[in-house]
């Protein structure tokens, strides 16, 4: 499928510039007040400053705002008063003669003297007598002055000026008047201009009004790479953007750069280099790219000003790459260096390269040196790059290791295959030692082909280790491509232990889309290890075998067959196997029931991964401990419990670590995991937050597991905050994938969801259907997920009015649940216990019911299980009611209502913060007027001006003096995320700037 020609390339929507545009609000806003504002808008060229001047220019007309703008020219750049001029001259052509007549005939006597067309519109005006050239352009300045403070007597005036690294010097000195006389005047200046082109006049204006503290600076960096997926996205209007790997080319060529982005996009398009295949927009190799022509032409502009050894240096320096060497350049040109100086010199000047540091330097753009390296005939470059190869050989021989990755790309281009093969292995182990999984796939591609080229044997260890970095990026396909062949040129060369490598890697790929697939390797991994007798290989393979078990449901004979695999690496002091086997143990035991045992593996596991310094396993291990030791999904049995703290430190590590790695699976992991934690914990919208941006990541990776997860904690989530609906249909979601992934920890849960949103909608039918279907009622619950869905039965049989029969269930639970520890537990389970209280209630055993509820709430605040306090508050105030004890049922409802208030502040979401508050106050009796009295003040989550738990955190790091992306990083939360909050802070605070924000915290003693 092709795109249409006729496809707009155009952004529909402004991506990335939240922050920026909610500032450039805020000063339109101030103005409004009466005063003067200066907002100066730069950044490299297409950053997309224009853009943001339409955005705020909608903005002004909606608040009544007179927008008047001028603009600058390359062309003009000497023509004095230029983006005055080119500001009358659209007034006049704009405005009817009355409109120019009533506006400019008081001062026409002065403009006509530098817009001479004024004539045609007032043919009588005459221009004033001629002072001398100072007096002149005093008087001058004072008409214009005078015309904008006349306009801002009938409503603000937003008056840009756009491209002032192009202004002309009188009109910088005019401006700076303007912005100077009309301070008490409702004006906002809007001023835009590259931030890499300021000649000196516009540097001295600048540092003008940041002496006098006259402008606000809004600096646009170019968009992150997930910010450029958004905009692909929004272009071809589909859920779908580009494949991963075309999103990374044309990131990595356009550099986040809107207007570049845009203009390749065009290019592609009209060639036909973008198309749809197998569900998502596909590109060509970056290789294969082109370059557009308005990008041709500026480089041809740029170009056409230097002499001819400059251009010889530019030459060379984009066959060297993006960065080059200033040693490097000297050698291969033999050049004196104060020569070269100067030719590099000339590229700076003309904005084609910047330097990065007194060795090195840098192309400004990656468009510019490839358009520079498309001019060269195929033979030039080939030449140039065995040059430059040998000579970094003969330059570096010292320190050769950290040139691997510049031999190997300069070799590879001169087709020079044996070095290709030598130095390409090497940058790839290097960047496999750096966790750089986009290194290790370019530096292998490349080895690959020169084993192709030289004709030898299949290299299966290369084809493994290039898999292994498209599977930690996500990319399915092409890493079962490599495991696939790596396996296959192991067994053409008998070399079993690799052969056995690619299954387990097989494998472990599969699990994460189709248990049953990664069921097949894993058996077939066994069967291989036994027949060639290496017994650490047997035990590595008992362990992918047993968690496969785990993760269908057999989590007993899982743990049976991790322990002889540990068994072995401890006989052979093998501590990556002990490390990796007590992670897969923790796990085992977690999915069976058993959560003490579990963290206590996980804890160990911990330990020898940060000894080992084995990044990926101390990800998987921090993040898993999370949910074994807090309130995730373990309603029915013993925890070790952790604070709140604790999970947002081990997230944060893991978190930090998966990024670092490159590795989005196992972000994805980590939201997912933290996003359930904390929403257990009471903190519903953060909880929210993390899953949603798990969920996205996960889709983006195509990874089923973590798809399933997220729609599987997203509805436990809405069951907790009572929105059935929402609950169901992710619910439904994470079923339908679980199933096709065929995993049984996934199906149970989400079956536990759908079965917890029927009870909230009272539809017992469809409840029990869903029940009956997965587990019959009578059977003991073998695993962690059963457990769930048979505490889903009890509450259901209490829902029809069966309380012996939920208290027989939940009894058995309980038993159950200290029997898996092997030993007597005294820790409350406040889920089950809630249960076990109604149950007895129910059946008129008020005083035990009372005894086993005050358990259950002891627990909840032993776990801080934010969700269920107020529940347990209800019951007890149910059951005080029916003693007739009146005084102490309105203090349990009133402890109800203050459980409720504290979850609704915790949720960000109106419609969703309103619903829970209908909902769960519904489920309680009015409260008496007379027993009424003021909620107790919780200070450390209910604070001023309406602020939510988050909103705060976010204020009292920024009156530290944190930047937002510290801030996100801090708290583990994406930078749009804290410019939200931050936007939501001023609101509430009525404050525009981090100085006010500040200051109201020191004032109200806040931080």
């Amino acid at each position: 499928m092709v795109v249409p020609l006729n496809k707009s390339i155009v952004c529909p929507i402004l991506i990335g510039r939240v922050s920026t545009l909610a500032a450039l609000h805020s000063l339109v806003e101030q103005v409004k007040g009466g005063r003067r504002e200066v907002a100066l808008l730069c950044g490299e060229a297409g950053i997309g400053k224009s853009r943001l001047v339409v955005e705020a220019k909608k903005y002004a007309l909606d608040q009544t705002y007179q927008i008047m703008e001028g603009h600058c020219f390359e062309s003009e750049s000497s023509l004095p008063y230029g983006p005055f001029l080119d500001l009358f001259r659209s007034l006049l052509i704009t405005r009817s003669s009355e409109d120019v007549a009533q506006s400019l005939e008081p001062l026409v006597h002065e403009l006509i003297k530098i817009l001479p067309e004024l004539s045609i519109w007032l043919p009588d005006a005459t221009p004033t007598t001629p002072l001398d050239p100072e007096q002149e352009k005093r008087r001058l300045f004072s008409t214009i002055t005078q015309f904008f403070a006349r306009q801002t007597t009938k409503q603000p005036v937003l008056l840009i000026i756009e491209d002032l690294h192009w202004s002309d010097d009188i009109s910088l000195e005019l401006l700076l008047d303007l912005i100077r006389r009309l301070a008490s005047q409702p004006i906002l200046f809007l001023l835009t201009y590259r931030s890499d082109e300021v000649h000196t006049n516009l540097s001295h204006f600048l540092a003008m009004l940041d002496r006098s503290r006259l402008a606000t600076e809004l600096s646009l960096p170019p968009l992150t790479i997930f910010e450029v997926t958004l905009m692909l996205r929004a272009i071809f209007d589909l859920p779908h953007s580009l494949d991963k790997g075309a999103v990374d080319a044309l990131y990595t060529l356009t550099e986040g750069n809107p207007f570049f982005l845009e203009e390749v996009l065009k290019l592609l398009i009209a060639t036909g280099e973008i198309f749809y295949a197998n569900g998502t927009w596909k590109s060509k190799p970056l290789s294969d790219l082109h370059i557009p022509r308005s990008i041709q032409d500026t480089l041809r502009q740029r170009t056409e000003r230097l002499s001819p050894p400059a251009k010889q240096v530019l030459t060379l320096a984009a066959v060297a790459g993006r960065r080059f060497d200033f040693a490097l350049l000297q050698q291969v040109m033999q050049r004196n260096e104060q020569d070269l100086v100067l030719l590099i010199k000339e590229l700076i000047t003309v904005q084609l390269v910047v330097e990065e540091s007194a060795e090195r330097f840098a192309f400004r753009h990656a468009l510019t040196r490839r358009a520079i390296y498309a001019q060269l005939l195929v033979r030039e470059r080939r030449c140039l790059h065995r040059t430059l190869a040998e000579t970094i050989e003969r330059l570096y021989a010292s320190s050769l290791e950290s040139h691997v990755a510049d031999l190997a790309y300069h070799f590879y281009e001169a087709h020079m295959w044996t070095k290709v093969l030598e130095y390409a292995r090497r940058a790839g182990e290097s960047a496999q030692a750096l966790y750089a999984p986009h290194a290790v796939i370019e530096q292998l591609t490349r080895a690959l082909d020169a084993v192709h080229q030289l004709v030898l044997p299949p290299a299966p260890e290369l084809y493994r280790a290039r898999g292994q970095a498209y599977e930690t990026l996500g990319a399915f396909e092409p890493a079962r491509y490599d495991y696939e062949q790596a396996a296959s040129a192991a067994r053409a060369t008998q070399n079993h232990k690799m052969e056995w490598q690619s299954l387990i890697d097989l494998g472990f790929l599969w699990a994460g889309r189709d248990y049953a697939q990664a069921g097949t390797f894993f058996r077939q991994a066994v069967a291989l290890a036994q027949q060639f007798g290496d017994q650490n290989v047997y035990a590595h393979s008992l362990n992918r075998l047993a968690n496969w078990l785990t993760n269908t449901g057999q989590a007993a004979e899982a743990v049976q067959l991790h322990e002889e695999a540990l068994a072995t690496f401890e006989a052979q002091q093998d501590m990556q196997g002990m490390a990796g086997t007590l992670d897969l143990l923790g796990q085992a035991h977690g999915l069976s029931g058993n959560s003490v045992t579990a963290a206590i593996q996980y804890g160990r596991a911990i330990d020898l991964f940060r000894s080992l310094e084995d990044q990926r396993g101390l990800v998987s291990s921090l993040s898993i401990l999370c949910s074994q030791r807090s309130p995730v999904v373990t309603e029915t049995v013993v925890t070790m419990p952790l604070t709140v703290e604790e999970c947002e430190h081990d997230a944060a590590e893991a978190l930090r670590l998966a990024r670092e790695m490159q590795w989005p699976a196992g972000e994805a992991m980590v939201q997912l995991i933290a996003g359930f934690v904390f929403a257990s914990f009471g903190q519903i919208s953060r909880g929210l937050m993390y899953l949603q941006q798990a969920l996205l990541l996960a889709t983006e990776i195509e990874h089923q597991q973590w798809m399933a997860g997220a729609h599987c904690y997203l509805s436990n989530i809405y069951v907790l905050v009572l929105e059935p609906t929402l609950a169901l249909q992710h619910a439904e979601a994470a079923l339908s994938l679980a199933r096709q992934l065929g995993s049984a920890w996934w199906i149970g849960n989400s079956i536990t969801c759908q079965v917890l949103a029927y009870l909230l909608k009272g539809e017992f039918v469809h409840a029990e259907e869903v029940l009956v279907a997965a587990m019959p009622r009578e059977q003991r619950p073998g695993s962690l997920s059963e457990r769930r869905m048979a505490w889903a039965w009890a509450q259901l049989v209490l829902a029809q009015g069966q309380p012996g029969a939920a208290l027989q269930m939940v009894e058995q639970l309980l038993e159950s649940a200290r029997a898996a520890i092997g030993a007597t537990s005294t820790q409350p389970i406040p889920w089950l216990l809630k249960l076990k209280g109604e149950a007895l209630f129910a059946l008129k055993r008020t005083d035990e019911a009372l005894q086993v509820l005050e358990e259950a709430k002891r627990g909840a605040l032993e776990r801080q299980e934010a969700p269920v306090i107020w529940q347990i508050h209800r019951a007890l105030g149910e059951v005080y009611q029916s003693l007739r004890r009146e005084e102490e049922a309105q203090l349990a409802f009133a402890a109800a209502r203050e459980g409720i208030t504290l979850l609704t502040q915790a949720i960000d979401d109106q419609h969703l913060r309103e619903h829970f508050l209908q909902y769960a106050l519904a489920s309680l009796p009015k409260e008496k007027s007379s027993l009424r009295r003021t909620p107790p003040v919780v200070p450390d989550l209910s604070y001023p001006a309406g602020l939510t738990v988050r909103e705060m955190e976010v204020l009292r790091l920024l009156a530290q003096g944190l930047t937002s992306a510290q801030i996100a990083a801090q708290l583990v939360i994406g930078q749009v995320t804290v410019n939200s909050h931050v936007r939501s802070i001023y609101s509430k605070l009525g404050v525009t700037s981090r100085a006010a924000a500040t200051r109201y915290v020191l004032e109200h003693h806040l931080l």
